[in-house]
């Protein structure tokens, strides 16, 4: 096994996934969580991103209001009033401080 071979649980590690495109039928979750985290692997790292004048630091207050939200579908406005109306103010801000209106 080379370090760029696929780790998927024994079970399925002789199954075949494609890489570039969706499989025909369904795969176990297990199997596409490590898909999905050994690409994210070939990632940069971004603490060591010194290139640009950019921070990947963020409060935890931060996080924790991005998990608290994460499973909101920001798209049904009827559904989540509160959100729609922060995105509202924050693009009329936005708008405001580029003389846009």
């Amino acid at each position: 096994m080379s370090p760029f071979t696929r780790r998927l649980p024994p079970d399925m590690s002789e199954l075949h996934f494609p890489r570039f495109r969706m499989p025909e039928n369904s795969i176990p979750k297990e199997a596409a969580s490590q898909i999905i985290n050994d690409e994210l692997m070939l990632d940069g790292n971004p603490r060591l991103n010194l290139a640009s004048f950019v921070t990947t630091w963020m409060e935890p207050e931060c996080d924790k209001l991005i998990m608290a939200s994460i499973n909101k579908n920001y798209v049904d406005m009827d559904e989540y009033p509160v959100t729609t109306e922060l995105q509202a103010s924050h693009h009329l801000h936005r708008a405001q401080a580029f003389k846009i209106i």
